[in-house]
C-alpha cells in the first residue's frame, strides 16, 4: 500500500496504481489518467496558493484578484489569487480564480554512488503472447522455460464487444534475463555514475521547469561518494484551492 501511495505521488499523470503477486512474480498496474482541460466555465469558488516557499517572478491572471506583485517572497499555503472579485460598483462576486504564477525557490537533492556495488547485466530481451480467457491463460506459440532472474513486465489489451470491454484480451509479456555482477568503481568512475543519476533526475522532474542555478558540494567517504545538489529552479507555483464560503 505504501509503495501504490508514493507511485501515485510521484507520477502525477497516473489515476490509480496497483501492486499484485501472481506465482513468483510481482506485477506492478499503472493507469494513466485524461487530463482534464482547465475551463474558465468551472463554477466552483476558489483561490490560488503557493505550494512552495519562493519568489515571485511573474503572474498571468486570467481570473480573480491579484494578491501579490513580483518580487514578493511568498511562503507554502500564502494567498496569491483570490476568488473574490469587485465589479467596479463596489459589489463583490465569488469566481474560480485562474492564474499562472511563476516563481524562483531552491530544492536539495543527494545523490550517492558506492565504490562496491552489484549491477546486473542483462540479455536478450524476450517477448512472449497469452490469450486471457476469463481468467485462465492460454499461451500463443512456443513458451521458453527460465531458469534464471529476469525482469519482467506485462500488458494486457482487452477486447470490446458494442463499446463494453470483456474478459478476453491479449496479454503480451517480456522477459529479460539478467545476472548479478559485482562492481568496483574508482572515483572518477563513481563520480561519472553520479553525473548520469543527476542528468536522469533533472530529466524527470525539471523538464518543464528552468534550472537557474546549480551549486554541488562532494563528500568523499570510505565505501562511497556523495554529491549535495541545491537547485534554484523557476516555475509554477501556484495551486487552486477552494474557497469556503460561510452560510452564517
Amino acid at each position: 500500500e505504501n509503495c501504490e501511495l508514493k507511485m501515485k505521488t510521484r507520477l502525477g499523470n497516473a489515476s490509480w496504481a496497483a501492486i499484485r503477486t501472481q506465482g513468483g512474480r510481482v506485477i506492478v498496474d499503472i493507469h494513466e489518467g485524461i487530463p482534464v482541460p482547465r475551463t474558465v466555465h468551472n463554477n466552483i469558488p476558489c483561490n490560488i496558493v503557493s505550494e512552495r516557499d519562493a519568489i515571485v517572478t511573474d503572474a498571468q491572471v486570467m481570473q480573480g484578484t491579484l494578491k501579490i506583485e513580483r518580487g514578493y517572497s511568498v511562503g507554502k499555503g500564502d494567498l496569491l489569487v483570490s476568488g473574490v472579485v469587485e465589479n467596479g460598483a463596489g459589489n463583490y462576486m465569488i469566481v474560480h480564480a485562474l492564474a499562472d504564477i511563476t516563481g524562483e525557490y531552491m530544492e536539495k537533492e543527494t545523490f550517492v554512488q558506492y565504490f562496491e556495488s552489484s549491477q546486473k547485466e542483462y540479455e536478450e530481451k524476450v517477448q512472449k503472447r497469452s490469450l486471457e480467457f476469463f481468467g485462465f491463460r492460454i499461451p500463443l506459440g512456443f513458451e521458453k522455460k527460465y531458469s534464471k532472474s529476469a525482469d519482467y513486465t506485462e500488458t494486457t489489451d482487452y477486447f470490446s464487444v458494442l463499446g463494453i470491454e470483456i474478459p478476453i484480451g491479449l496479454v503480451v509479456s517480456e522477459y529479460t534475463d539478467y545476472e548479478m555482477k559485482n562492481i568496483t568503481y574508482t572515483l572518477t568512475e563513481a563520480e561519472e555514475e553520479i553525473q548520469k543519476k543527476i542528468s536522469i533526475y533533472e530529466k524527470n522532474f525539471y523538464s518543464d521547469k528552468e534550472i537557474i542555478k546549480k551549486d554541488v558540494k562532494k563528500n568523499e567517504y570510505e565505501d562511497r561518494v556523495e554529491y549535495e545538489v541545491t537547485y534554484t529552479i523557476r516555475g509554477k507555483i501556484g495551486v487552486e484551492k477552494e474557497l469556503f464560503i460561510s452560510k452564517n
